[in-house]
């Protein structure tokens, strides 16, 4: 997908973003292995360190809470570790985090259809916003 491309990065960390169902984590997969990089997913990052998926936080603790958790999995990586980050949709609207991104590390925005979107998306039960 990246074999002749010549990407330069300035950072080690760099963090896909976009809306629900713009391919962050497919991109971000293929993107670290390219480029030798880990890859993490922040969702399921959290979905791991919480013992339950996004949904049940939503629903168990609150929204809030989970922005909580988004600021801190930022505040917690290692800008030293080259990785590339799949960042959950609503990650950089909330906490400042957006600005915590850019100066972390290399933000790329993914923009994808409204169209597009709602292809990959509509019979997707696991995205608590859309419920």
């Amino acid at each position: 997908m990246f074999e002749n491309q010549d990407i330069r990065i300035n950072h080690k960390l760099i963090f896909l973003i976009g809306f629900m169902g713009s391919g962050k984590s497919t991109l971000g997969k293929n993107l670290a292995e390219t480029l030798n990089y880990d890859f993490i997913d922040s969702d399921l990052s959290i979905e791991k360190e919480q013992g339950m998926n996004i949904d049940s936080i939503f629903s168990l603790k609150g929204e809030a809470y989970f922005r909580e958790l988004e600021l801190k999995f930022i505040e917690n990586l290692n800008p030293l570790n080259p990785t590339i980050i799949s960042t959950g949709g609503g990650l950089p609207c909330f906490n400042g985090n957006i600005e915590k991104l850019k100066e972390t590390g290399t933000v790329i925005y993914l923009k994808v259809s409204p169209e597009l979107i709602f292809e990959r998306i509509k019979f997707d039960d696991t995205r608590p916003l859309l419920n």
